[in-house]
């Protein structure tokens, strides 16, 4: 059976059949990295990976709508609020920075580390922000936003595909507190892993 238990500090797998390698993917700019994956057996055998760093997060769902517009990290005009994104639809304008209609970043609190020293997990774990608009849904973008959103989820797949390390890549979306998602503002999350769980 495949699956993926996703919770906010332990994703569960099962462990990998071959060595792997550490991934690496460079940025233009560093940002602030979350503590190191690791991927661990439990009593029945199965890899679970470990990620303490998902675990600071932080929860929109305590404050005011108000606030959580003000201070949205993926809200326009709050591009320094987030690594710098490896990909952006936007008319004009320079990297990182408003006029965009979809953006992809790394993820400030990654499941694992784009690199990796030693026996530590590693991938890749994007967020992709599906639209400038705060309180959009799915279901409110039109044939076009859609289609931006689903481009720039193959795309995602495409590029973690150029590194011949990764053997897997998964999409998910959680929206509302309900969902598991920390933050209102519209999102879907990409990873890709160095083996397929089983």
């Amino acid at each position: 059976n495949c699956y993926a238990s996703i919770s906010s500090a332990y994703y569960s797998v099962n462990r990998p059949k071959s060595n792997c390698t550490a991934l690496h993917l460079p940025l233009d700019r560093p940002w602030r990295g979350a503590a190191l994956a690791e991927l661990v057996e439990d009593l029945c055998g199965d890899g679970i990976l470990i990620s303490p760093g998902r675990a600071s997060r932080p929860y929109d769902f305590r404050s005011t709508p108000d606030e959580r517009l003000a201070r949205c990290p993926f809200c326009p005009g709050h591009e320094a609020q987030t690594p710098p994104e490896v990909f952006a639809v936007r008319e004009g304008g320079g990297a990182d920075s408003p006029g965009w209609q979809l953006r992809v970043v790394p993820n400030l609190y990654p499941a694992i580390p784009r690199e990796s020293t030693s026996d530590e997990a590693f991938g890749v774990h994007e967020v992709i922000v599906e639209t400038p608009g705060h309180t959009a849904r799915m279901g409110d973008l039109s044939h076009e936003e859609l289609f931006l959103v689903l481009s720039a989820w193959r795309g995602r797949f495409r590029e973690a595909r150029r590194d011949e390390r990764l053997k897997y890549g998964l999409i998910f979306k959680n929206q509302g507190p309900n969902a598991g998602a920390s933050l209102e503002h519209p999102h879907s999350q990409f990873i890709a892993l160095p083996f397929v769980p089983e």
